[in-house]
Parts: C-alpha cells; sequence; structure tokens
C-alpha cells in the first residue's frame, strides 16, 4: 500500500502532492479503474483482438484481466481512491476561505 508520512514542517498541500505523485507512480487509479466493472474473459479477448488490428502491440497497454497478485486489492485501491477525494475537498474548501478572506481585507 502506498503511504506518506508527514515531515516536519511540512504543509498539508505538500503532502497531499507527495500522495497523489507516490499513488501515480503506482498506478492504482488505473487499476481501479479497471476492476470498476466486470468484464468476462471473452469481453477482454475481444479488446485484444481489436487493439491487434488497429496496429497496438499489447506492451502499450498495460494487460487487462492479468492478475499476478502486484495488483492492490480492491478495497485498499478504493479507500486510497477516496482519501484522494477528501484530500480535494479538502484543498477546495482551503482555496476558497483563502479568497474570503482577501475579499475582507479589500
Amino acid at each position: 500500500m502506498t503511504t506518506v508520512k508527514l515531515r516536519p514542517g511540512e504543509s498539508q498541500a505538500s503532502l497531499l502532492k507527495r500522495f497523489r505523485k507516490e499513488v501515480g507512480k503506482a498506478r492504482i487509479l488505473s487499476a481501479v479503474r479497471k476492476k470498476r466493472w466486470f468484464m468476462s474473459k471473452s469481453e477482454l479477448r475481444r479488446k485484444k483482438r481489436s487493439r491487434a488490428s488497429e496496429g497496438l502491440s499489447e506492451s502499450s497497454h498495460e494487460r487487462e484481466g492479468d492478475n499476478d497478485g502486484k495488483d492492490q486489492d480492491s478495497r485498499s485501491s478504493l479507500l486510497i481512491v477516496a482519501l484522494l477525494e477528501i484530500g480535494c475537498q479538502l484543498m477546495r474548501r482551503k482555496r476558497g476561505q483563502e479568497v474570503h478572506d482577501r475579499a475582507r481585507k479589500a
């Protein structure tokens, strides 16, 4: 699971930024998006064939349906997505408060 620890003197905004970067590196969100809906084996084969007919190699795409144990389990992935959404909401609120404070001072 991807984790980041708060460094001394670090703001929550930079902590969230580092967390997002780590999640991006781990490709967790793409795995969660793929697992959001079930795809049967025949659908996966059809998709693979259509990509091959378009001239795209499988190496240019992440393999779909490949579950070799390296993917995060769905619960932890969904938790990470929820944490990201909460972080984004907090950042929006903070920005809104800053704008409100500026308007008061003016």
